[in-house]
């Protein structure tokens, strides 16, 4: 060879390897389908299949796991993936609770009235809760609730369904320790909201309740005062997770039936 073709071909290597090298800087660039740069995905890359020559712009991938460049336009067999959709759900259908997705709970509304023990009784059956008013963004739910549903009047125009029955109580009865069903206090719960001139104890009131304005308010529990009264009261419980698996078919005509055997040859 002479010296002028041995230089020739030493320039034209020299730019090729200057070429390689400012594709695979150019690789960085390079993004998977979900916008994530390839260079920081955890991945082994075939040797020299990390360039993307020759109109190489497409990716695919070895049994081994590891990873290469190939033309967009090779028939190569192909894995499709799609997340298990998840659903929140409050239960069979059908059973009243809905759920906010502001306070990630379920509720339900109880139009049948009840004394407040029995209305607990009530939830608890439901695999529920009396509903504890966690922020005044969920007294603003509650509220909602409340007013959406039909309130009555008695003939002479009291109101005596004003209030539901909410998950707290006065455990101390007469040191005034109003604690939450769950053991906290409406400090710790997030809500100590009283309507004006509440607690008032009345008539014996040791239980809680919610007008429809939102604010607390004290009322009796059901056992003989001769003043009691049943109300409405709302139940909450937190939602399930369902998960659904996608259904997975193969069309063995289209699929070959060595098809996760199939080798790439590099």
């Amino acid at each position: 060879m002479s010296r002028f073709a041995f230089t020739l071909f030493f320039v034209a290597k020299t730019l090729e390897i200057k070429l390689i090298h400012l594709l695979s800087m150019y690789i960085i660039y390079k993004f998977c389908i979900t916008g994530t740069s390839l260079n920081k995905m955890p991945v082994s890359w075939a040797p020299s299949k990390l360039y993307f020559l020759d109109t190489e712009t497409c990716l695919s991938m070895h049994r081994d796991g590891i990873l290469a460049d190939n033309q967009c336009t090779d028939k190569l067999p192909f894995i499709c993936y799609k997340k298990d959709p998840v659903t929140l759900s409050c239960g069979p259908k059908g059973n009243g609770y809905e759920i906010d997705r502001t306070t990630g709970s379920c509720y339900k509304f109880h139009k049948e009235s009840k004394y407040w023990r029995d209305a607990y009784v009530a939830c608890h059956q439901e695999d529920a809760h009396l509903a504890i008013i966690n922020s005044y963004g969920e007294a603003a739910v509650l509220k909602d609730l409340f007013i959406s549903n039909v309130l009555f009047r008695n003939p002479y125009g009291k109101k005596l369904r004003d209030v539901v029955h909410m998950g707290f109580v006065n455990w101390g009865r007469e040191d005034g320790l109003w604690m939450t069903i769950d053991g906290q206090t409406l400090k710790e719960a997030g809500y100590e909201e009283w309507n004006t001139g509440e607690p008032n104890n009345k008539t014996n009131q040791w239980c809680g309740g919610m007008f429809d304005n939102g604010k607390l308010d004290d009322v009796n529990c059901g056992d003989g005062d001769p003043d009691q009264y049943s109300r409405y009261f709302i139940c909450e419980k937190k939602p399930e997770y369902i998960y659904t698996l996608a259904s997975e078919t193969i069309d063995n005509e289209s699929v070959n039936s060595n098809y996760y055997e199939y080798d790439f040859d590099y």
